[in-house]
Order: structure tokens, then C-alpha cells, then sequence
């Protein structure tokens, strides 16, 4: 919790003592543990395999759970249990396009993070953090929609000219087919 890179070495406070419901802590980190969903699908709590919950293992001791979030703030946030070094979620539904922080109070550094994933026909990965990024926002599905409204919009304002263009982008296609079929028949 001290930002030893950024107060050097000589960080260390004797004086200061932190504890958590009378517990002593010898090094304690604030941990953020995020688990997004980006598919265009819900998870289910029927995809977590016997009903396992997804476990991630820290390699400390997790001292406690302060505090869970969940973007968008509409969302169920799932349960999450405290078990040992690990934090084991679910099973629960996980809605697409969602994130989920969960934010740990750990005794000692994480030596590892690895976790058990019993959901199936789920594809589990690890990203680094990127500052800023936003959950959900697809490029490719905005440009989409944006096309969309610019043919509505085309079509509502100059039905002559969509139809010509229509026309033209017919017979630009019939003679990209007419030189494929003779390129292809020359061989």
C-alpha cells in the first residue's frame, strides 16, 4: 500500500501498523481483480461445469473482500467467496458486454495469478490493464450501424439518386462477374 517506487526504499515506516478486524498485516497490497465479458452472449450459471466456480489463485493470503463493482451499474453482481489465496466467483450469470472489479486486500505480493476455469464452450484469457479502455465498445459494429443510418438517411432524402446508385453498384458488380468468368474460362 506504500508506493515504494515512488518514495524509494526508505518507504518503510516502523510506526505504521495496518490491521483488518484485528488482524496485523505484514505487507499489505490492494489488489483489482477484473473479469470482463466481451462476447456478444451471456454466461450462463449452466456453463459453469458441476457447478464450479471460476477460481482465481493469488499465491497470498486474501485478507478480505472490500468491495465488488460491476459495469454497467444495472448489472447482478456475481457472488464471490474468499477461499484461502484464491477468490472462487460464481456459479452466476455473467451478462455480456459486463465487467466485474473485485477489489482484495491481500497479506503479501502476488506471487502468481492463475486460474481454474469450469466454464464451458468459454474462452478464458489474460489481458493487461489498459487505462481507459472502455468495456463492450466494438469498432466494427459502430461503423456498421453508422452505415446503415447513412443508406436510411441516403434513401429517405434522394430516392432517385439511391436508386441510380443501386443500379450503378448492379451493373459494377455483373462486369467484376463477366471478368472473373473470362479470366477463368482462359485458363
Amino acid at each position: 500500500m506504500l508506493d515504494r517506487a515512488r518514495l524509494g526504499p526508505q518507504a518503510t515506516a516502523p510506526a505504521l501498523t495496518v490491521s483488518h478486524k484485528g488482524r496485523k498485516l505484514g505487507n499489505p497490497y490492494l489488489v483489482q481483480i477484473r473479469l470482463i465479458n466481451r462476447g456478444y452472449r451471456d454466461i450462463t450459471s449452466a456453463a459453469f461445469d458441476q457447478n464450479r466456480p471460476f477460481s482465481i489463485e493469488l499465491g497470498a493470503p486474501i485478507t478480505a473482500l472490500l468491495d465488488t463493482v460491476c459495469q454497467p451499474p444495472d448489472r447482478l453482481i456475481p457472488a464471490a467467496v474468499i477461499n484461502g489465496t484464491a477468490v472462487d466467483v460464481g456459479p452466476a450469470l455473467i451478462r455480456r458486454r459486463s465487467a466485474v472489479t473485485f477489489y482484495l486486500l491481500v497479506d503479501g505480493g502476488v506471487e502468481r495469478l492463475e486460474w481454474e476455469s469450469p466454464l464451458i464452450h468459454v474462452d478464458v484469457d489474460y489481458a493487461q490493464p489498459q487505462a481507459g479502455s472502455p468495456v463492450g465498445i466494438n469498432v466494427y459494429k459502430v461503423l456498421g450501424w453508422a452505415a446503415v443510418i447513412f443508406v436510411v438517411f441516403y434513401l429517405v432524402t434522394d430516392p432517385g439518386g439511391a436508386a441510380q446508385a443501386m443500379i450503378s453498384l448492379r451493373d459494377a458488380l455483373k462486369q467484376a462477374w463477366s471478368s472473373l468468368a473470362t479470366f477463368l474460362s482462359s485458363l
